[in-house]
């Protein structure tokens, strides 16, 4: 806490979360990197998988160019399969930030509820909390322009 002088998180809780998206790192999981050479190849496969094609967009932009004809993603895909049960697990009761904290939570998400708003605020007391419009838990993704400009604004505050 020392280190950070404002803190943001976009659409999730200190509560546990179970398991829930390993419909993603199975997609994932499909794409051969080592024979691939588009990301349209990519999104055919991850398509079998992830039907919401937003999604697997956001997805297929961790994909980059390591070689004339190599992707890779940008993100440790096993430690993400590996460690997926640490995504979703609760803050301590004790881990406590009292700095400025801004939630941002997509209007069209459950990932933030309104009973969560007690327990936000016990490990946030100065939390403030924004919706993302026409947005779901994707909310930089789904309205990037209101994501950026709710960010800009507590972040210049």
């Amino acid at each position: 806490p020392d280190n950070v002088e404002k803190l943001l998180i976009a659409d999730i809780t200190p509560k546990y979360y179970p398991l829930h998206h390993q419909e993603i790192i199975n997609a994932l999981n499909a794409v051969p990197l080592e024979s691939i050479r588009s990301r349209v190849q990519a999104d055919e496969i991850m398509a079998e998988l992830v039907k919401d094609m937003g999604l697997r967009q956001f997805l297929l932009k961790n994909l980059y160019w390591i070689g004339k004809d190599q992707l890779k993603f940008r993100f440790n895909l096993e430690v993400l399969q590996n460690k997926l049960e640490a995504v979703g697990e609760a803050l301590e009761t004790e881990c406590i930030y009292d700095k400025p904290t801004l939630f941002l939570k997509g209007e069209l998400s459950d990932y933030i509820v309104e009973d969560d708003l007690e327990l936000i605020s016990s490990h946030f007391p100065l939390v403030k909390l924004e919706i993302i419009e026409k947005a779901g838990h994707w909310l930089h993704s789904e309205n990037p322009g209101q994501f950026i400009s709710k960010s800009l604004e507590f972040i210049n505050s």
